[in-house]
Parts: structure tokens; sequence; C-alpha cells
């Protein structure tokens, strides 16, 4: 439309109305602007639902595939009960190694208190084999000095059997030579004459050898005394008796004439006994008798 002439060629005051309705209509976006945007906002609207569509139909398409196969579905679930036993294998084998273990400590400690025990028993049996062993030594021991006892016993008794036939035998028996024939000292008040059988007090006194009793009682220092006086003359002393068997009369060689004491100057109970070939002066009674085959 042209132009009224009337229309003025300068712009208006810019305090009306109109121009504030102009301004605002300046602000707005143009119409290219807003369908560009609503074209923009469309699109992602639509790829949203398509994304969303496509998941969903994925699911619905597995759910329906594992519907639609049964062997898929078996499989899943072997899957998950292998998975399950596996876990419970892998639990089961690890209480296992804890009570294998704990069982092998245990052995370890039965096996080590059984060796103790063994050693212990082995201990305990070579103890009483030793001490079989030392029981069985002192029983051979036992036997040897019983053995050794009844030789000299048997030997003692065939001297005696010998002496009896030569006719001369011990005065008496049990005995220790405490005194020799010649020993001076203060002991004695002279050189000794005779030979001292030390034995217990009541022990036997017995004739050397046959012949007759020629006195019998107290003599001084030699206390109660015999003297025997045999075949050949020779005289035998018997000393320092407790008291008397008998008094008088013949005797034979080996009997009992009195017994051990300590009358008369004594130290002890003990034989004093001499030997005084004819009546004379006396004699080593040790050389004496060994010629006669007696030795003290």
């Amino acid at each position: 439309m042209p132009l009224s002439p009337e229309a003025p060629s300068t712009p208006t005051p810019t305090s009306g109305p109109i121009d504030r309705v102009a301004r605002l209509k300046g602000l707005r976006p143009s119409r290219s602007v807003t369908v560009v945007s609503g074209l923009a906002l469309l699109a992602v609207a639509v790829t949203t639902g398509v994304q969303t569509a496509g998941s969903g139909a994925g699911r619905e398409h597995a759910a329906g595939s594992a519907s639609a196969d049964p062997g898929t579905a078996q499989r899943l679930a072997d899957r998950g009960a292998d998975v399950a036993a596996r876990s419970q294998e892998r639990a089961a084998l690890s209480a296992t190694g804890e009570q294998a273990k704990e069982s092998a400590a245990s052995d370890a400690a039965a096996r080590a208190e059984a060796e103790r025990a063994q050693e212990l028993e082995r201990a305990q049996e070579a103890e009483r084999e030793a001490e079989r062993a030392r029981e069985a030594e002192q029983a051979q021991e036992a036997e040897r000095q019983a053995a050794a006892r009844a030789e000299a016993e048997q030997a003692e008794a065939e001297r005696a059997k010998a002496q009896r036939a030569a006719g001369w035998v011990l005065p008496t028996s049990d005995y220790t030579l405490t005194g020799r024939f010649g020993n001076s000292g203060s002991r004695w008040a002279h050189t000794h004459t005779g030979l001292d059988f030390a034995a217990r007090a009541g022990t036997p006194i017995k004739a050397a050898a046959a012949g007759k009793i020629a006195s019998a009682g107290s003599a001084g220092a030699f206390g109660n005394r015999i003297v025997i006086t045999h075949p050949d003359g020779t005289q035998t002393w018997y000393c320092h008796q407790s008291r008397f068997a008998k008094t008088s009369g013949s005797v034979t060689a080996g009997e009992v004439i009195g017994y051990v004491g300590t009358t008369g100057n004594s130290t002890g109970p003990h034989l004093h006994f001499e030997v005084h070939p004819g009546g004379g002066a006396a004699v080593d009674p040790g050389s004496w008798l060994a010629k006669k085959g007696v030795k003290p």
C-alpha cells in the first residue's frame, strides 16, 4: 500500500502504548527459530523412545527367547546350580582343609605321645633286664660261694680225717691266730711261748692227739689249764679255758676237753696252746703241728 501523504516521516515518541507492543514483538523469536527448536526437541524425544522401546523389546525378545527355548533355560539353571555347587565345594574343601590340619596336628601329638610311651617302656624294659642280669649274677655268685664253702668244708673234713689217722688235729675251730711263738711286747710278760687261737667264748677245745690228762686246774697267768701227755712223752697245754669238759683219764684225738674263755692274764677269749717235747721247754707249735701234717 502507498504511503499516505499525511503520514508523518519522523519516528513517533517511545513512550506510547504502541511502542511497548512493538518492543515486545521485537523480543519474541522469529517463527523459523521456533520451528527449528521444536523439531530438535521432537527428534530427541523420538530417539529416546526408540532406544527405550529397543531395550524393552530386547528384554522381551530375550525373555521370549528363553521362554521359547527350554534348553537355554535349563542351561542357565544348570549353570546356576554348578556355580552354587562349586561354592559349596570350595566351602567344604576349606572346612576339610582345616579339619585335615587339626587331624594332622592331633595325629602328630598322638605319635609323639606314643613314641614317648615306647621310649619309657624301652627304658623300663632295659632297667628290668639289667635287674634280671644283676639277680642272675648275684645268684651265680651265691652258687659259687656255696660251692666254695662246700669244697672248703669237704677239704676240712678230709684234713681232719687225715689228721686223726696221723694222730694229730687242730685244738679248736673257727679261730683267728692272734699270737705266734716268739712274739714279744706289752701283751706278754716275756717272749710268747705258744699259739693264740682267738675264738668266741664257749668254742670247744679238743685234744690235739691221743693221750692222758696229766693235770687240770688253775695255773696262774695261764688261767684254767689242762695238760695232756702223749705216748711219745710230748705234753700239750690248753690254757685260759672258761670251764673244763674233762679233767682226768685218757683222751682221743679231737675229743672235747674244755671251752674257750679268758681266765688268767688274757686280753680276750682265746686258747693259748703250747707244745713241750718230752715235757721240756716249749717249742713252736706251728712247726710241730706242720710236721704232723696239721697246719694251723
